[in-house]
């Protein structure tokens, strides 16, 4: 009877440990407080990316070709580094597009240059414009740097190219008279567009520029047979009598170092 007592004694010891209830036995409570406070963690890294990022550095900069866009990003607080090389020695134009609308003309996001060694060429401007960078050498790689004062990220896309001209005389940009039109014009060379006189008397050509550079710009208005008709050296000039219903051509020429974009009118 003692034995068999005692093998019953084991029995329910061996039970009793088995069951989790010793010494031994995890603490849920604990298990799910460690899980939890895993995750509180992750949480706080990824609210700290809502500054948002920045690419490029003078090391490794992100490389832009020449007439293409580039998506591009800026953390707040930071900077992003691009470089291009040029093809010839003209002024560049930078222009930007699906800029994010917290970006003014007033926004702590600026554009700066740097020649490969480091050194900082005189130049700056905004997103709000199009970046008539200064002269540069031919076949020399430069930096391009977007820094961001703000408190937010910004996002952008961007294009370095070279100056425009829009319109050839065997094939003009069309204009219609007393409709604004925005055209560009590259340096040393000319835009050339058509009009079709709707009465017979004197015409206004007005130009507008869209950038605070003070330029003139040099008109030549052409008839049919492609003689000049008149020239001008100011940025509004009234045109002599002029026939209805007859097409002229009109050269807008550029004697600056950059590309110029401007509003065109024409008008009775």
């Amino acid at each position: 009877m003692i034995n068999l007592l005692i093998i019953v004694f084991l029995i329910l010891a061996i039970a009793f440990v088995a069951g989790g209830c010793g010494p031994g036995a995890i603490n849920s409570n604990n298990y799910n407080s460690n899980i939890n406070g895993g995750s509180s963690s992750s949480s706080s890294s990824s609210s700290s990316s809502s500054s948002g990022s920045s690419e490029g550095t003078t090391a490794n900069p992100v490389v832009l070709a020449l007439g293409t866009a580039h998506n591009g990003t800026v953390a707040a607080d930071g900077q992003s580094v691009y470089s291009f090389t040029t093809t010839t020695s003209v002024a560049y134009t930078v222009s930007f597009t699906n800029i994010n609308p917290s970006i003014t003309a007033s926004s702590p996001v600026s554009i700066s240059i740097e020649q490969s060694n480091g050194a900082p060429l005189a130049y700056s401007c905004n997103m709000q414009m199009t970046c008539n960078l200064p002269l540069l050498q031919t076949l020399t790689s430069y930096f391009m740097i977007v820094k961001n004062t703000g408190a937010s990220h910004e996002t952008y896309a961007m294009t370095v190219q070279l100056p425009r001209s829009e319109g050839t005389l065997s094939n003009p940009i069309l204009l219609t008279v007393n409709t604004p039109y925005n055209g560009m014009v590259a340096p040393q060379v000319a835009s050339v567009y058509s009009f079709t006189t709707t009465t017979s008397g004197q015409y206004t050509i007005s130009l507008t520029s869209q950038i605070p550079v003070s330029w003139a710009a040099d008109f030549e208005l052409l008839n049919e047979s492609l003689t000049p008709h008149i020239n001008d050296n100011t940025n509004t000039f009234q045109t002599s009598s002029l026939t209805a219903n007859n097409t002229y051509l009109l050269e807008v020429g550029d004697s600056a170092s950059w590309e110029e974009t401007y509003t065109l009118i024409v008008t009775p």
